[in-house]
């Protein structure tokens, strides 16, 4: 599999060595998840399960674009535009029509990008070999999502008065992910209506609201709407999710996207400069450089400080998701001091020893392959990082492992010693890392990052 090259300000690696390797375990995953049945078969299984909260749960939901099929497709429709001739599209058609079937088996519940119907959308959109192809499952499915998104986002408006959930707004439930497939659409006049729609609700949860008689930001989420028992229990009074997959940082990258692409209200760039503030607000430094916890707690709101936390260097949560969010807002707004605050957080990320990012697996979501895309898309914005950027390759390609039945694997980290779990999908399995490694043999960034708003 050669990998064409040609001038671009991505600018993917260089090395020879690395890129043979790269290609080789590209073209190794692939051919190990092209098999549906087997690809379910091994997900599926009863002892790969994640555990939590004393219970076992399946990350394999063929629909999803986290997990399942649709994720899968879209390593097909990335090496296929290198290469058109080979026949990847034909797998890729092959995942999708799985994809379907389990569509009219059991319908789509969820309208979020990593999860329900515009993660479907996303994934036949960029297999469509720019417009060429599935025009009318495509234009089904957009149906359905024009009709049902007006009530989703007049339930999510109402709830903002009064208790907000994370997956009314979030990129992987909520409008934010859903606004950044329409984003993408603005060839089509009645998903562009949506967008405005999903904008002016973003701009809203940017306001504030009153909690307990106090004026707070609007996405405070109360203990009644937390994620988890656990977290219900650590914020009796709630919080504000400070990571990108689930709180504030997700929200000011779509917001900010849309401005750079000419997507823009009355209060957006108000909106822009609230939500930037309070992160460069809220960050903290230890020996090494900028952080920002998880999570903030009214009560830390409230005093003004932050109890001592776990901290993570990923996409999901973490420092370097928080930082490329305050980039983009910065490019935004034209607010150079924010941009040269992200590359100075970034910098403090490599400072740090590694044992202290909290990264186990070779994946996306909250592993290494999440931060390796990030620092190769502000390598390639900003100029820096390209030495941290290789080193981060190398950890990867490094992680491959010929015995994992995807060749990548996701890391569960337990008390009782550390469980290794074979996903194929995208967020949290081997299509997602072989596709960010593919992303650094082409010259042109990749579309698919859009899914997780880095661009």
């Amino acid at each position: 599999m050669q990998v064409k090259q040609t001038k671009s300000q991505w600018k993917p690696v260089s090395s020879p060595q690395m890129r043979e390797m790269i290609e080789k375990q590209v073209f190794e995953i692939a051919a190990r998840l092209q098999d549906a049945a087997y690809t379910a078969k091994i997900a599926e299984n009863a002892e790969n399960r994640f555990e939590s909260m004393g219970a076992q749960h399946a990350l394999f939901h063929p629909a999803s674009l986290a997990s399942g099929y649709t994720g899968i497709s879209l390593l097909y429709a990335e090496l296929d535009k290198n290469d058109p001739n080979y026949g990847w599209d034909v797998k890729g058609h092959t995942l999708l029509t799985a994809v379907q079937q389990e569509v009219q088996r059991t319908g789509i519940h969820g309208l979020g990008l990593w999860t329900g119907l515009s993660g479907i959308c996303f994934a036949v959109h960029l297999l469509s070999r720019q417009g060429t192809r599935y025009q009318v499952f495509l234009q089904k499915l957009e149906e359905q999502l024009g009709k049902r998104l007006p009530e989703y986002l007049a339930g999510a408006k109402a709830r903002l008065q009064d208790r907000p959930a994370m997956s009314d707004y979030d990129v992987i439930n909520g409008v934010a992910g859903i606004g950044r497939y329409l984003l993408l659409r603005q060839d089509q006049p009645e998903l562009v209506k949506l967008l405005y729609d999903v904008i002016a609700y973003l701009v809203a949860l940017a306001g504030e609201r009153k909690v307990a008689g106090k004026s707070v930001p609007a996405w405070h989420i109360s203990k009644e709407k937390q994620a988890t028992i656990a977290d219900a229990e650590r914020f009796p009074q709630g919080n504000f999710n400070c990571g990108v997959s689930h709180g504030i940082p997700g929200v000011l990258s779509l917001l900010s996207l849309a401005l750079q692409h000419g997507v823009e209200i009355e209060g957006q760039r108000e909106a822009i400069q609230r939500i930037a503030e309070w992160l460069l607000a809220w960050k903290q430094t230890d020996a090494y450089g900028d952080l920002w916890a998880p999570q903030l707690s009214l009560e830390n709101w409230e005093m003004g400080k932050v109890d001592p936390f776990v901290h993570r260097e990923a996409w999901c949560y973490g420092t370097p998701g928080v930082a490329r969010a305050l980039w983009l807002a910065g490019e935004s707004l034209g607010q150079a001091d924010w941009k040269q605050a992200a590359l100075k957080a970034y910098r403090g990320t490599f400072r740090r020893p590694q044992e202290l990012w909290n990264l186990y697996a070779p994946t996306i979501c909250h592993g290494y392959a999440g931060l390796l895309l990030m620092t190769q898309r502000m390598y390639a914005e900003s100029g820096e990082l390209r030495a941290e950027r290789d080193r981060l390759a190398e950890q990867v390609i490094t992680m491959f492992s010929s015995e994992a039945p995807f060749g990548y694997y996701e890391v569960q980290r337990l008390a009782s010693g550390d469980r290794r779990l074979h996903y194929p999908g995208l967020l949290d399995g081997a299509a997602g890392t072989a596709l960010v490694l593919l992303s650094l043999l082409r010259a042109e960034p990749p579309e698919w990052e859009a899914a997780l708003l880095l661009s």
